[in-house]
């Protein structure tokens, strides 16, 4: 079993239904298994996982499935919600099945400040059995996680990594200044992840591998070495051939884009289900697989970028 901190690549793992709704455990096995053999960690029951539309009895089985499967990679799990009693209770619940992470979410809906947000994660971190991620995705949280937080809570037993999506480089690097050394940085934006591995992040927490897992971990691979080289000063090929690494980012940027044209999860089970991974590309309400702008997904384009772009990272290997 990959340890926790030997993961580069976390997978933000969708949650497959059926049509009727329940959930697709086969499906879900076969997407646990790609992801393990890809060597991806796994978030299950965060936002890519609807987790917020599930019931609490249906997360634990959720969970308790996946902790179950057959797997040579970590699982770190989502704890994300407004009331602090059934967080807590939610954290004891992962405890019990021995998940090797959390990833705990900027409180939702409330907008608290600083002290608020101190008060929460200290209590679920406290509770916590395992290293903790916090999660800053002020785009769904309606507030950002406060840098003081970082701060402070960087001392504490479990205190791990943040995985960063506030979308903009200013905020990774609000974030970084404050991390310090005590915490350690993911991208939390599939299409930023150069940028911030340049930055100094250490992986990604992805939508993308979902649908790519092996291109996925092989371009985040790619990204976090050169990093490195630029860094110390010993890359020869990936620096100066720039028309290859140009159109190596470019098709990353067109394929991780590409999922998000419409709410995350949408386009993503849309063309895991094209590729008949899933069983179908049902997303509980309020998200829907209807809106107009899946129409603007070309399967065959995308599959066929991949494929580039797959034969041009083999290049660099």
């Amino acid at each position: 079993m990959m340890e926790l901190r030997q993961v580069s690549t976390w997978t933000a793992l969708v949650t497959p239904f059926l049509e009727d709704g329940s959930i697709d455990y086969p499906s879900l096995e076969r997407l646990v298994s790609e992801q393990s053999a890809a060597g991806n960690g796994l978030v299950v029951l965060g936002s890519t996982g609807e987790a917020l539309a599930c019931s609490e009895q249906e997360k634990f089985e959720i969970l308790r499935a996946v902790m179950w499967m057959d797997r040579e990679v970590p699982v770190v799990v989502g704890v994300g919600g407004f009331q602090q009693d059934t967080q807590r209770a939610w954290i004891r619940k992962g405890n019990a099945l021995g998940v090797d992470g959390f990833m705990l979410v900027t409180p939702l809906y409330a907008k608290p400040g600083a002290a608020g947000q101190v008060a929460w994660f200290t209590a679920l971190m406290n509770e916590a059995e395992a290293p903790c991620m916090l999660y800053n995705i002020p785009g769904r949280a309606a507030t950002p996680l406060h840098t003081d937080v970082v701060k402070e809570l960087g001392s504490h037993r479990q205190a791990w990594a943040i995985k960063e999506a506030g979308g903009t480089n200013e905020s990774f690097l609000n974030i970084r200044e404050s991390a310090k050394d005590q915490w350690e940085l993911y991208s939390g934006d599939d299409p930023l992840l150069p940028t911030f591995a340049e930055f100094g992040a250490v992986g990604v927490v992805s939508v993308a591998a979902n649908v790519w897992p092996d291109l996925t971990h092989r371009f985040t691979r790619w990204a976090l070495k050169n990093h490195s080289a630029w860094k110390d000063g010993t890359a020869h090929n990936e620096a100066s051939d720039t028309d290859k690494t140009a159109e190596i980012l470019e098709s990353w940027k067109t394929l991780s884009t590409s999922l998000f044209v419409t709410s995350n999860p949408v386009p993503t089970k849309v063309l895991l289900a094209s590729q008949g991974r899933i069983s179908t590309s049902y997303t509980r309400p309020p998200l829907s697989i209807h809106e107009k702008e899946v129409k603007t997904l070309d399967l065959q384009k995308l599959d066929k970028l991949a494929s580039g772009l797959e034969s041009l990272l083999a290049e660099k290997e």
